[in-house]
């Protein structure tokens, strides 16, 4: 049996190089070779080209905007006031899920909570409707930024970030 380690994954992310865009079509690739592919070891190289391009994608999206990928969620109120922790425990359970598909959580060097970057099917106009409704309730805004590709499924889904309502634009000014 074949074990796929973090080390792994860590080392193709290394390695890889190139433009946004570039790994999106790399990924793009990796996710439709997988659906047809039957050989098992195969499978798992391909699995790990996958997590290693999102991984990557999500780097170079915070470096971007001076943050980094957290793997602790946060709450839509510590998002709001650039927190550190909400002291309740609430986290992603406070957050609609049909507004954060596949989210991806951003932080700033000294670890307050900066941005959310979901990947949504569509979005549906209803759905824009929603997210432009539920955000400022929460004293958030949500940008569809179309200067970064989603990496989730490129093409499939649109990047849809969450940021603090203060803030006047995404911190590159876009």
């Amino acid at each position: 049996m074949t074990v796929v380690t973090e080390a792994d994954v860590l080392r193709r992310v290394r390695a890889l190089s190139g433009t946004p865009w570039q790994h999106a079509e790399r990924l793009e690739r990796a996710l439709a070779a997988i659906v047809g592919e039957t050989r098992r070891g195969a499978r798992i190289e391909l699995g790990i080209e996958i997590t290693a391009l999102r991984r990557r994608l999500a780097q170079l999206f915070g470096e971007r905007h001076g943050w980094r990928h957290s793997r602790a969620d946060f709450a839509p109120a510590v998002l709001a006031r650039r927190g550190l922790y909400d002291g309740h425990g609430r986290r992603l359970g406070s957050w609609p899920v049909s507004l954060i598909d596949h989210p991806y959580f951003f932080r700033t060097s000294d670890r307050r909570a900066a941005g959310l970057a979901a990947h949504l099917y569509g979005p549906s106009p209803a759905m824009r409707t929603e997210i432009a409704l539920w955000a400022p309730r929460n004293r958030l805004r949500a940008v569809f930024p179309n200067d970064f590709p989603s990496w989730w499924v490129p093409g499939g889904t649109s990047l849809c970030v969450y940021l603090p309502a203060e803030e006047a634009d995404m911190p590159d000014g876009r």
